[in-house]
């Protein structure tokens, strides 16, 4: 049995008395159900066994338990025990509240609801808020906008913790008190900001350049975003480098240097790269915008995509808003990746001691590539 001065629960101390110590309780059985330890129908630890793990006495297990039982997440059958009835149970009944946090210079697109991230590129912050909702948990989005703001508040009851699309430097400058908040970060580069769950770019564009090279193409030139950190765009052109490299082709180098430079959203910009590269068979959008607007200068131009010149994305998308077509391009689980924040805010088990779960990305195929065919002169 526990020491009472160190109880815990699946590695998670349980700590007060009388009640406060049967919330503590019901409170990692919550976490254990969020994480996915028992499926639907499993019997849960009989009331005995949990006053061994816990140290607990008898009268907060059986308090414990009444609270999840009315919450709806287990059901009692006679003698036979509890069993898991809902991971997330319906309606009714605000388990708790969550923050999602923005920088301000991470690209707020008011009204789409959406963001620029590092590792997974476009995020639609209602997904979070949609998972928050189904685990029952309130939440709101919060921009930093500069000095230090008190918009979310530890003290605020339930509160569990912040999602951050925003660095660690942002959040110590532009969030008051997060120094006592639980802080999971999503889609952040930074090996600093820890617990984070991140994408792969890296990984995207060597799979991207790898599409691209089995449909026959060999000369490929990368759009690279003027606006990202050197090392964060050193690091995701690698993938594309090594690609190239061991199918034996050759790096356009002066096509990344020269889409820095480019203005951008500016289609004279675009227009000028594409003039200057007109000998590749292919480009690489290092986001769906950049890859939105190579479509729309092509357009502009009476190029054809793909049967002129063939367009990838590091994220999937519509290749425009007119029609049905799709980017080909990387995508992740995004369900798995939602679930896998909460989850580690909410101190899931199988994520302890991790201080990054990184997914990996797969390439879509879409309707923007195909093997390469005779270029047409692009100045015009």
């Amino acid at each position: 049995m526990a020491n009472k001065r160190t109880r815990e629960l699946y590695g998670k101390p349980v700590q007060g008395a009388g009640g406060v110590l049967a919330e503590s309780i019901a409170e990692v059985i919550r976490c254990e159900i969020y994480a996915g330890r028992w499926s639907i129908g499993e019997r849960l630890p009989s009331y005995n066994d949990l006053v061994a793990m816990s140290g607990s006495g008898m009268a907060a297990v059986r308090e414990a338990m009444d609270t999840l039982a009315a919450e709806g997440f287990i059901e009692r059958v006679g003698q036979k025990g509890s069993f898991l009835k809902a991971s997330h149970p319906g309606e009714g009944g605000d388990l708790g509240h969550v923050a999602v946090v923005v920088g301000q210079e991470d690209h707020m697109r008011v009204g789409r609801g959406a963001v620029v991230t590092e590792t997974f590129g476009l995020w639609e912050t209602n997904a979070l808020r949609r998972h928050a909702e189904e685990m029952r948990l309130s939440s709101d989005i919060a921009i930093l906008t500069g000095g230090r703001s008190s918009v979310v508040s530890a003290t605020r009851p339930n509160f569990r913790g912040v999602i951050s699309l925003a660095k660690e430097e942002q959040l110590l400058s532009g969030l008051e008190g997060v120094e006592d908040m639980p802080v999971v970060y999503l889609g952040v580069e930074d090996p600093d900001c820890t617990p984070c769950v991140a994408g792969n770019p890296t990984k995207a564009m060597g799979l991207l350049t790898r599409h691209l090279i089995e449909h026959g193409h060999r000369d490929i030139a990368v759009f690279a975003p003027g606006n990202w950190d050197e090392h964060l765009l050193e690091g995701v052109v690698g993938g594309h480098v090594r690609a190239m490299k061991r199918s034996g082709l050759t790096v356009v180098d002066d096509a990344i240097r020269s889409s820095r430079e480019t203005p951008y959203p500016d289609v004279a910009g675009v227009k000028d790269f594409m003039e200057t590269f007109s000998d590749a068979t292919a480009f690489i959008a290092m986001s769906i915008d950049i890859a939105q607007k190579i479509v729309e200068t092509a357009d502009l131009l009476g190029i054809r995509i793909p049967e002129d010149v063939s367009l990838v994305s590091l994220q999937t998308g519509r290749l425009r808003s007119s029609d049905g077509g799709v980017i080909t391009g990387a995508a992740y689980d995004w369900e798995r990746i939602v679930k896998a924040c909460f989850d580690v805010l909410l101190g899931a088990e199988k994520y302890s001691g991790l201080s990054r779960i990184v997914f990996e990305p797969l390439v879509i195929a879409g309707t923007g590539s195909a093997a390469p065919a005779s270029v047409k002169d692009l100045r015009v």
